[in-house]
């Protein structure tokens, strides 16, 4: 399990519960915007995503069938947890592109 890193995690999840927003329907707007990152970044895969304390929940995503990973799947977990960026490289042969 990814454990949090800082004392702002407890007030991040807070934040993010009051928005009131995980589990629900997809909306258009944040859909055409998925959308356009993939063609942009020409990418079969683009997601919108929210980690709450024990998963990563797709909000919108194109190239994706299910709706949520572990959060200890999820890159930005891990990118939340620190100060600097948070770059990564997907190989040449990736496994599941």
């Amino acid at each position: 399990m990814i454990e949090a890193s800082s004392d702002n995690e407890h007030k991040r999840i807070q934040a993010l519960n009051e928005y009131h927003i995980l589990d629900t329907l997809s909306e258009h707007e944040l859909d055409a915007l998925t959308k356009l990152a993939s063609t942009v970044c020409d990418t079969p895969i683009a997601l919108i995503s929210l980690i709450d304390d024990h998963r990563q929940w797709f909000k919108s995503k194109i190239g994706l069938d299910v709706s949520e990973t572990p959060k200890e799947m999820s890159f930005c977990a891990h990118a939340i947890q620190g100060n600097d960026i948070y770059e990564f490289r997907i190989p040449q042969k990736c496994a599941v592109c």
